[in-house]
């Protein structure tokens, strides 16, 4: 199910109800940097974050694949 808000589709983002919530810590630094950046960036921090994960993933699945 996918699911357009008017702010987002502006935005070309799309809320996708597959998606599950996770909740973490971070550094107050690191936070305010990010909310910066997606500014900066005119993304969400969300989206920013699933960025990192994903390119985090494929550098793991990478090293996996070459060791």
């Amino acid at each position: 199910m996918i699911i357009l808000f008017p702010a987002a589709a502006a935005r070309g983002y799309i809320m996708d109800g597959d998606k599950k919530m996770f909740t973490t810590r971070l550094d107050r630094e690191s936070i305010k940097e990010l909310k910066i950046l997606a500014v900066y960036q005119e993304k969400t921090v969300n989206h920013l974050l699933e960025e990192a994960i994903r390119d985090l993933l494929r550098k793991y699945e990478r090293k996996k694949q070459a060791g």
